[in-house]
């Protein structure tokens, strides 16, 4: 049971219950870096893309 557990214990839980929670804050931080940082690439190659199409053809 949780109240038979040693102050040593109830500590050792307690930290590590909180180094748990830093660290999905700081993975979803950088999950969501990463989708953000995904998205403004391929926005940037649509509309490089679309630029492109929209150039005349007789430039080439």
């Amino acid at each position: 049971m949780l109240y038979d557990m040693s102050p040593a214990r109830e500590l050792t839980e307690d930290l590590i219950s909180i180094v748990q929670h830093f660290a999905a804050r700081l993975y979803g931080q950088r999950t969501y870096k990463a989708r953000k940082l995904t998205r403004t690439v391929r926005e940037a190659l649509k509309d490089a893309a679309d630029s492109k199409a929209e150039e005349p053809a007789a430039e080439q």
